[in-house]
Formats: C-alpha cells, sequence, structure tokens
C-alpha cells in the first residue's frame, strides 16, 4: 500500500499490483471521504509512473450531484496529470443507473485518458490489463497475479 490518507473502510485502495492501481468503493463516502479520496488520487501522481486505474464501485447508491460536480471539477485540475500518467482508467459500476451517473460526470469533463466504464469487475480488469500491456506494462506474472485477484470477482449489486 502507498502512503494513503485514511480514507474509511468506505474506500479501499490496492496498489500491490502495480503499475495497476485498484480503488475500491464499498459505500458512498461523504463529502469529505470524497475529497480525501481525491487526495489519495493525488498521491498516485507524485509516483510520476504511468499507470492502469481500475475504479470499482461495489455499493448501489446514486451518486450525489456535488460529488459527480466535485469529480469533474478534479479531473479539469489534473488533466496534465492524467493526460501524462494515467494509461486508462476502468470504471466498474453494477447498476445502470450508477453507470449514467458516471457517463454524466464525463460529459462534465471527459477525461484525458483512455476510459470505459462497465458492470463487471472482470471485464474492467481485463480492459485495464490490455491499457498496460498496449503500454508495454504488462508482464506475466502481473496477468497471473491480478487474475487471482484484485477485488471481488464480480460486482453483485444488493438491489437497484
Amino acid at each position: 500500500m502507498g502512503p494513503y490518507l485514511p480514507v474509511t473502510s468506505m474506500i479501499e485502495f490496492d496498489d500491490s499490483h502495480w503499475p495497476l492501481w485498484v480503488v475500491t468503493f464499498r459505500d458512498l463516502p461523504p463529502r469529505s471521504g470524497v475529497e480525501r479520496f481525491l487526495a489519495n488520487a493525488d498521491v498516485i501522481f507524485e509516483r510520476q509512473e504511468p499507470f492502469a486505474w481500475l475504479l470499482h464501485s461495489v455499493h448501489t447508491k446514486a451518486i450525489p450531484h456535488q460529488h459527480r460536480a466535485r469529480y469533474a471539477e478534479w479531473i479539469k485540475d489534473n488533466h496534465a496529470l492524467l493526460s501524462k500518467y494515467c494509461l486508462g482508467a476502468g470504471f466498474v459500476v453494477p447498476t445502470v443507473i450508477g453507470r449514467l451517473a458516471m457517463r454524466s460526470i464525463f460529459l462534465l469533463q471527459p477525461p484525458p485518458c483512455p476510459h470505459a466504464v462497465m458492470r463487471e469487475i472482470d471485464a474492467g480488469r481485463t480492459w485495464c490489463l490490455g491499457r498496460l500491456d498496449a503500454n508495454g506494462l504488462l508482464d506475466v506474472s502481473l496477468r497471473e497475479e491480478t487474475s487471482a485477484h484484485p477485488g471481488p470477482r464480480k460486482s453483485e449489486p444488493r438491489g437497484r
């Protein structure tokens, strides 16, 4: 794990498969949790290394407008760093409403890196590994390690 700020058990950070960085949202964080999450995202840029970012939402709650606006603002503020270091961001969201909310963030501020929004964690993992592979950063050990895990194998919404 990196030197991340404590957020709560709502958000988990896993860089054990670097250059694949996995962030799992177990529940919808309050506004203060969003700010700490974004501060932790800033820490990743201090490495000054390319990476693929797998963001996995396990919860099925709607993302409030204030959160969506803040995420869009962060993307805008970090445009240059995302362009330089993020080889791709895969967003795994289990519900249709959640995927629409993610796409609404990208309407406000499209990420400058390749990105995809999908339903299943396996699809997100495969997409991110493909981004690493396309950039010469995927070795056999990373593919084998991540096939065993990062995060839950499937997104299983508890409700709609």
